[in-house]
């Protein structure tokens, strides 16, 4: 039987994750359209917030961080190679590769671009009508319920996506979600979907709605595809989205060694409060806050590049590697 799938537009920008290949998963989902063992319903607003946030959020920092690896590469050669003839024709060849990356990024013709067209092409769109945004509008801002995001005022594009899946989905017919953002989580496990959705699912069509984070494991527990592994799986998994940072203020922030920061985080104050004199804005990634919203400042480092801090997964410091102390957000390594 043909499976009911809906992809959510933070789980089709992953297919920019990789500039110069097809990705894995994605392939996978093609053949699995093509031998009509998924369907997929692909909403207007999928599309509209795929392109609209491809560009700044997925294409603009892939390139600037392939810039500026390429400026560093260059800049620690050592000076003797530095002079060398084979440096100019090096340095030639990798700004001449940017380059084509960019034009081609800017004329949408990225594998990456081309395979997302092909599975397009190939799965039913949903047009949004004004029924489905009043729909949307009312279920997001006058009555509250999910999906939607935490604290919101504007935004209501998966209720959209809901309302669209409601009206073009058949009685009777089960609904795979694939998404990571955690606005059609449940509370309790965000590994499944939220209840209200689940019981708003069954009351309305009858049958089931099921939730999985990443598109690998649903290709592997759904449609049985053998050659996804738990690797690739993981590797999904570990770029699920974190929520936007919260702001904190440093008091008289002591100098950073290469193994963190002491003392201990008497100088921590949240936005909540109004910051004094001297402070200094920086961001938090949320990893850092404990449960009664101090600052785990013993496992977290600031970013010597962007200034944001982060929690780290090995509080062991001594046996953290440059990798494990990449920033999340800038992608700088903290030595």
């Amino acid at each position: 039987m043909t499976k009911n799938v809906f992809i959510d537009a933070n789980i089709y920008l992953e297919i920019y994750s990789s500039l110069s290949q097809g990705d894995i998963p994605f392939n996978k989902l093609k053949e699995k359209i093509e031998e009509n063992v998924v369907k997929v319903y692909l909403p207007q607003q999928v599309i509209d917030e795929v392109n609209k946030n491809k560009e700044d959020e997925f294409l603009h920092k892939k390139l600037k961080k392939l810039k500026n690896w390429s400026d560093k590469t260059l800049k620690d050669c050592p000076p003797k190679i530095l002079s060398s003839e084979s440096f100019e024709l090096i340095k030639e060849g990798l700004e001449k590769e940017i380059e084509k990356i960019k034009s081609e990024a800017y004329k949408e013709d990225l594998i990456p671009d081309k395979l997302l067209k092909e599975i397009w092409d190939k799965s039913d769109k949903i047009e949004i009508t004004e029924e489905i945004l009043k729909k949307a509008y009312h279920r997001c801002f006058i009555k509250g319920n999910p999906p939607r995001k935490e604290n919101s005022e504007k935004a209501c594009g998966d209720a959209i996506n809901w309302e669209c899946l409601l009206e073009s989905v058949s009685q009777n017919q089960d609904i795979y979600i694939i998404s990571k953002d955690g606005d059609f989580s449940s509370k309790i496990d965000e590994r499944k979907i939220s209840l209200f959705l689940k019981n708003e699912w069954a009351d309305k069509k009858k049958t089931r709605v099921v939730l999985y984070l990443t598109l690998s494991e649903f290709l592997k527990e759904e449609c049985g595809e053998s050659e996804i592994t738990d690797e690739q799986i993981k590797k999904e998994e570990s770029t699920l989205l974190k929520p936007e940072p919260s702001e904190v203020f440093l008091r008289n922030p002591p100098p950073q060694s290469g193994w963190g920061w002491t003392p201990p985080p008497s100088w921590i104050t949240s936005t909540s409060g109004v910051p004094i004199a001297g402070t200094q804005p920086v961001s938090l990634f949320p990893d850092a806050l404990s449960s009664d919203g101090s600052v785990d400042i013993i496992n977290s480092i600031v970013c010597q590049n962007c200034r944001k801090i982060f929690y780290l997964q090995d509080p062991q410091w001594i046996s953290i590697s440059s990798l494990e102390k990449k920033c999340p957000y800038c992608e700088h390594h903290n030595y």
